[in-house]
């Protein structure tokens, strides 16, 4: 099962960067990143929420009901300012439980 799971996210990783490829170097990127917040934090999520959209890179802000509790539409200008914002931004906070993050293709 995690060798099928490794398979699928480098099959999907490929073809991103087969897609960036086509990209023009000057797209901005655009991408929604749900948001678990660890339990004991929940009851603040108004403030994690303020926090949040306080952040250069961050569009908008929604708090959820369903698998996540917060929803955030963010727009980089690059793939590396994403990573960095997911990386050493959202997980370093100690209430985020865990993100799932999904690029935009296209915007109708």
């Amino acid at each position: 099962m995690i060798d099928m799971k490794k398979e699928l996210i480098s099959s999907l990783y490929e073809r991103w960067k087969q897609y960036r490829k086509t990209m023009p170097k000057t797209s901005e990127i655009d991408a929604f990143i749900h948001l678990i917040i660890e339990e004991d934090a929940r009851k603040k999520l108004s403030d994690i929420a303020r926090a949040l959209s306080e952040e250069s890179i961050v569009r908008e802000v929604h708090i959820v009901t369903g698998e996540c509790d917060l929803i955030l539409k963010v727009r980089a200008k690059d793939f590396d300012e994403l990573s960095n914002f997911i990386t050493k931004k959202l997980r370093e906070y100690a209430w985020v439980k865990k993100t799932t993050t999904l690029l935009v293709l296209e915007s109708i």
